[in-house]
């Protein structure tokens, strides 16, 4: 009997790989403040506006794609030599060493167990690698004091190991999936557009390394803040003289009180000491002049909320490549007041010491991670608010930080302007899901099955005539239209006192000594679901030509590395209840303008623990 041939099929397996990511009442005393001349510390020579022709040489570099060979665009380089590379010391003191391993991209909730310590180390600011080409570092962060202690401790000090790159991936096509809450970066574009930059710390020449060879002929003027920033005549700095690369005065770093000259940990005495009116910090015995680390401020940070919804057209939600923002028109809003008018609807404060009066908003900024760094840790988010005063002809900006609330709980105040947001997001994502279906995109939109949200949004917005299923989706319909307070003291700025000092915008032309700093001692809250909707926000979104726009890198970092804090140039300082209480307490009681220093020791407390 013949017996049949057996036939073996081989198959071919394919293997996917999945990217892995990192997916906070006490009594007061009676003590007066001692009646001081309050001093302003701007003695610094301004550079008038005007622009001066710097020479420059242009380099070709090479970067090949999939084996297709292009070439990157031309940016000039200036013979400056580039501050990022320089070493430089903080403010020598004696610092209270706050350590922990608290890692806010791991831990959403940030509910690691923090410690505490002192330290008589001497306070010093290492070379800043953070933006060299790496491909490994070591981070330091650090967290609160829970409990005042007098243990000795030694300051640790982060080693980053650098490895050289020079490679530059250049492709036209949008990679980013976001698997597990981790959005990778943005490619550089084939053709990147003029004045673009990104967060890239290995990219040499579109990165934070780079951005110091910025000029007038190669960028500098289509760079977003440039472009923003210059509309506004008050503004009494040169914006066409880029100081990324050699300012001394520069933006963000990590505000601490071991950076505070005059500060003094605590070595047995009970409490911490920051310095105060009165006190003759540098020693040269003149006791009238403007003393580096003290608080001069003498009233809280005065809001106004404003009469405007989020559905005005004064205000206008924006997308832009490193941030959200929302801009507040002011000639809309003098259009709307009337020519007559002496009261605007915009939002406005009242800065303590020589603002002179309320000035108005300009523009919110949320940043996806901070920008800045509170007493070494950073947060998940930054919410800041921009003012211009037409008189100092400068920025003062009220920094908010951002983390997730301990229980989870939602942000409703907040939530408003997370839903502008949106709606801005969800329009070129239509259009260009119409585009697809129809072919009329220039280009091919490409599919991407592995990114949630691009067919059908976790976020998505339900129209007017959609019934509501959940509590959220009632009560921001029933908010939409009533007046939003960008300052509001439940849910936003819920402390009134702050770290201070002068430094810069944190992108080019990185214009120093033209922003005052004042960074709120308390964050505030939002849920686990909201930091993930701002981060689709930001890193998922596509303009009007269907291209991904963010610049940030890895997931996270559209942020600038950390710069030095220069003594005699940035003034760190920070403002407590010894400095002055809140304007409710001194209606109260107008005998009594300041707690006492054991009160003071308790609010920072209180305030480190809410941080850290």
């Amino acid at each position: 009997m013949a017996l049949g041939g057996l036939v073996l099929a081989a198959g071919v397996v394919v293997g996917a790989m999945t990217i892995q990511g990192k997916i906070p009442g006490f009594g007061r005393g009676s003590s007066s403040a001692n009646s001081a001349l309050e001093v302003e510390n701007d003695n610094d020579e301004a550079e008038l506006v005007g622009t001066t022709a710097v020479p420059v040489t242009t380099a070709t570099i090479a970067t090949s794609t999939t084996g297709i060979e292009t070439t990157s665009s031309t940016r000039a380089a200036t013979s400056s030599t580039s501050a990022d590379t320089s070493e430089s010391v903080m403010t020598t003191s004696t610092a209270p060493t706050l350590a922990s391993t608290t890692d806010p991209n791991s831990n959403p909730g940030n509910t690691s167990t923090p410690t505490a310590t002192t330290s008589s180390a001497t306070a010093t600011t290492s070379l800043n690698t953070e933006e060299m080409p790496t491909t490994a570092t070591t981070t330091t962060t650090t967290a609160p004091n829970t409990t005042m202690t007098t243990t000795p401790a030694t300051n640790i000090t982060a080693t980053p190991t650098t490895t050289s790159t020079t490679s530059t991936t250049t492709t036209s096509t949008s990679t980013t999936t976001e698997v597990g809450g981790y959005f990778p970066s943005e490619p550089v574009p084939l053709i990147p557009p003029p004045g673009y930059f990104n967060y890239n710390t290995s990219d040499l020449n579109f990165g934070p390394s780079a951005w110091g060879s910025l000029n007038t002929t190669n960028g500098l003027l289509s760079t977003p803040e440039y472009v923003y920033w210059s509309q506004f005549r008050e503004i009494k700095y040169d914006l066409t003289k880029n100081k990324c690369g050699t300012g001394v005065r520069q933006s963000p770093i990590d505000v601490r009180m071991d950076a505070i000259r005059g500060y003094r940990p605590d070595n047995g005495t009970g409490y911490i000491h920051l310095p105060e009116r009165g006190e003759d910090i540098d020693g040269d015995g003149d006791l009238d002049e403007y003393e580096e680390g003290i608080c001069y401020e003498h009233h809280e940070i005065r809001t106004r909320g404003g009469r405007l919804n989020l559905q005005s057209d004064i205000i206008i939600p924006q997308i832009l490549p490193n941030k959200l923002r929302l801009v507040y028109d002011g000639d809309a809003a003098a259009a709307l007041s009337g020519p007559n008018s002496t009261f605007s609807p915009l939002p406005s404060v009242d800065f303590p010491h020589q603002w002179g009066g309320a000035i108005d908003l300009k523009h919110i900024d949320v940043h996806i991670p901070s920008q800045h760094k509170v007493e070494g840790k950073e947060f998940p988010a930054e919410y800041q608010l921009w003012h211009l005063h037409p008189g100092r002809r400068k920025a003062a900006v009220v920094s908010i930080m951002v983390d997730v609330h301990p229980q989870n709980k939602r942000n409703n105040h907040f939530q408003r302007a997370l839903v502008e947001w949106q709606k801005v997001w969800e329009k070129t994502f239509h259009q260009c899901q119409k585009m697809r279906r129809t072919g009329e995109a220039q280009e091919e939109v490409q599919e991407e099955e592995g990114v949630p949200g691009m067919e059908s949004n976790p976020f998505a917005l339900k129209d007017e005539d959609q019934e509501v299923d959940t509590d959220a989706d009632r009560l921001d319909r029933q908010l939409s239209s009533e007046r939003w307070d960008p300052y509001d003291p439940k849910e936003i700025k819920n402390s009134i006192h702050f770290y201070g000092y002068s430094g810069s915008l944190t992108e080019p032309p990185c214009t120093e000594r033209f922003v005052e700093w004042h960074i709120m001692d308390k964050p505030m809250l939002i849920s686990e679901t909201q930091l993930r909707h701002l981060k689709y926000l930001l890193f998922l979104y596509q303009n009007d030509q269907c291209q991904r726009t963010s610049t940030h890198y890895e997931g996270r970092a559209a942020r600038r590395p950390m710069r030095n804090v220069t003594e005699g140039q940035h003034s760190v300082h920070r403002c407590t209840c010894h400095d002055f209480l809140s304007d409710e307490e001194r209606r109260s009681n107008a005998n009594v303008t300041r707690c006492t220093k054991w009160e003071e020791q308790e609010e920072i407390q209180e305030s480190l623990n809410a941080l850290l």
